[in-house]
C-alpha cells in the first residue's frame, strides 16, 4: 500500500506499507488546519479497516496488545520517515528507485511490477530526468525491462548490487 500527501501544488510520496501493517492512517481533529490530504493507493488486494480516531482509540484502550502493536508500527514508521528523510538527501536517485524496485519486487514475489514510470519516481521523490537516467542505466545493465504501465525485474542480483547499505542490511 502506498501513502503519499496530496497539496494543491502536488503530491508527496510517503511510505509503502507491507503485508500485516496494523498501523493507524489518518490524524486526529486539532485546533490547526491542515492544507494537505492523505492518498493511500493499493498496489494488490488487501483488506482495510476503516474507524474513527475515538473508536480506534477505545479499542486500543481497551486492548494491550493491539496497542503494542499500534506503538510497534508507530515507532518503525516515525523511524523510517527519518530514513527516507536522509535517503531523499544524501543517496543518489538510481539507489532509490532500486531500493523501491527491490523491495516491490520481493514482496509480493513478482517480477512484473505495475507501476508507471512517473509514479516510480514520484515514490522515489525524483524528477523525471533523474529517474529516466537511473532507468536507462538499469534498462542497459539487463536488471529491468520498461513497458508502457510496468516495470519487469529480469536480475533482482544485478538491482540489489545498486539498493542503498539499508535495503542491504535489512533484507
Amino acid at each position: 500500500m502506498h501513502l503519499s500527501i496530496g497539496h494543491e501544488e502536488g503530491e508527496k510520496s510517503i511510505c509503502l506499507f507491507g503485508e500485516g501493517t496494523i498501523f493507524p492512517i489518518g490524524v486526529e481533529h486539532r485546533k490547526f488546519k491542515m492544507d494537505y490530504e492523505m492518498i493511500i493507493r493499493a498496489f494488490s488486494d488487501l483488506e482495510v479497516y476503516s474507524m474513527s480516531y475515538q473508536t480506534l482509540k477505545k479499542v486500543a484502550e481497551e486492548n494491550g496488545r493491539f496497542t503494542g502493536e499500534l506503538l510497534r508500527e508507530n515507532c518503525d514508521f516515525v523511524g523510517y520517515m527519518f530514513l527516507d528523510s536522509v535517503n531523499q538527501t544524501f543517496e543518489p536517485c538510481l539507489s532509490r528507485i532500486c531500493d523501491i524496485l527491490y523491495l516491490i519486487n520481493v514482496q509480493p514475489n513478482e517480477d512484473k511490477i505495475p507501476l508507471t514510470q512517473s509514479k516510480l519516481a514520484n515514490l522515489a521523490s525524483a524528477s523525471r530526468s533523474q529517474m529516466e537516467r537511473s532507468l536507462k542505466i538499469l534498462r542497459k545493465e539487463q536488471a529491468i525491462e520498461t513497458v508502457r504501465g510496468y516495470i519487469k525485474v529480469l536480475s533482482r542480483k544485478k538491482l540489489f548490487t545498486y539498493c542503498t547499505q539499508g535495503v542491504h542490511e535489512n533484507i
